[in-house]
C-alpha cells in the first residue's frame, strides 16, 4: 500500500453470457447459439498453445476450421467471409443447463486432477 487509504471494494463478478462473448467451436463444448449479429466478442484461439502442431493440441481440435488461418481470415477477409467463418461455430441452443461449479470430468476424455 502506498498510503493508509483503504482499498476500494472490488466490483462484483459475473459469468459472461456465452452467446454474446463466444468461443470458436475448435474444441468440444464450445460455440454459440445466438444470432451472429449479437456477438460482442469471438475468441478464435490463435496462439502457440491453440495452434501447436502435433498431437499435443491437434488431437483435441475439431476439423471445423482445419486448414484455415483464422487470424488472417477474420482480420483480412471481407464481411461475408467473416460471417461465414463465425457461423461455423453456431450451435443449436442447449436444452438444459448444468451446474458446472463442481465439475470434475468434462466427458471429453480430459479429467481434472487435484493438485
Amino acid at each position: 500500500l502506498v498510503d493508509s487509504e483503504p482499498l476500494p471494494r472490488p466490483l462484483p463478478w459475473a459469468r459472461l453470457d456465452p452467446d454474446v462473448f463466444a468461443n470458436a467451436a475448435r474444441f468440444d463444448g464450445l460455440g454459440y447459439s445466438a444470432p451472429t449479429d449479437e456477438l460482442a466478442l469471438f475468441h478464435f484461439f490463435d496462439g502457440w498453445n491453440s495452434n501447436l502442431p502435433g498431437d499435443e493440441v491437434q488431437r483435441f481440435v475439431k476439423p471445423i476450421y482445419e486448414g484455415i488461418d483464422l487470424f488472417e481470415a477474420l482480420y483480412d477477409g471481407d464481411a461475408r467471409e467473416v460471417r461465414d467463418l463465425l457461423e461455423r461455430s453456431r450451435r443449436p441452443p442447449a436444452q438444459t443447463r448444468r451446474d458446472c461449479r463442481y465439475l470434475s470430468d468434462s466427458a471429453t476424455g480430459v479429467a481434472l486432477q487435484p493438485f
